[in-house]
């Protein structure tokens, strides 16, 4: 997962943000439509975790194409259109997820109940600690 795609759930994750913000921030996510702002959330995720899959596979597909004989070359400059259109499609993900941790962070700011992000992370911590201990039962 990518760097954005973690902080917008600890962001998300975050117990400090008052209810009014939050849903204030999916409205301006869904261009006044709460449902629109977290089905754009939850397109964000998806594309997250097909990236995710693809970077898996084409590194084993690349690893193959450098082991084969010489028709590797031909192979080689495939593979460098594929992921010069690869990173693009990386980059714009990356734009959308940046836009809606902005978003977020911009609609929610103005909220008295402001977390530091110290606190953000021992809730974070504290949520995998009790997941960890329920697991382990």
């Amino acid at each position: 997962m990518t760097d954005t795609g973690t902080r917008i759930i600890r962001f998300l994750m975050n117990p400090g943000k008052s209810a009014p913000d939050m849903t204030h921030a999916l409205k301006t996510l869904g261009g006044d439509s709460m449902q629109h702002g977290l089905a754009r959330i939850a397109r964000y995720f998806t594309e997250e975790v097909r990236i995710s899959m693809e970077r898996g596979i084409a590194k084993g597909r690349i690893e193959g194409g450098v082991i084969g004989t010489l028709g590797g070359l031909a192979i080689g400059g495939i593979t460098t259109a594929i992921i010069v259109n690869r990173k693009k499609k990386i980059a714009k993900h990356e734009t959308e997820g940046r836009d809606i941790l902005k978003t977020l962070e911009t609609e929610t700011a103005e909220s008295d109940d402001v977390v530091s992000q110290e606190t953000m992370e021992a809730n974070l911590e504290q949520s995998n600690t009790t997941d960890e201990d329920s697991d382990s039962r």
